[in-house]
């Protein structure tokens, strides 16, 4: 598969705030892989898609994981 496809695929769900596919592309832009502009921009997308999910039932089922049954994973946190 050629490496612009794969890396449109992770920014696209970068985008939609997907936290593991963002910390792969930090690793692409530190081995050189993807430009710093396109890095922010997914960046900015990432967060605006953050916020967007944020709520305050979310946060409370999060730590009811946590704290409750052991069963939350961060990988899970998309």
């Amino acid at each position: 598969m050629n490496v612009a496809v794969v890396m449109g695929h992770f920014r696209l769900s970068a985008s939609g705030g997907f936290k593991l596919a963002i910390k792969v592309l930090i690793d692409f832009f530190e081995d050189g892989m993807i430009h710093h502009a396109d890095l922010a921009e997914t960046l900015q997308a990432y967060y605006r898609a953050r916020v967007e999910m944020k709520s305050e039932d979310r946060d409370e089922h999060i730590e009811y994981l946590k704290k409750k049954t052991r069963k939350y994973e961060e990988e899970f946190d998309c």
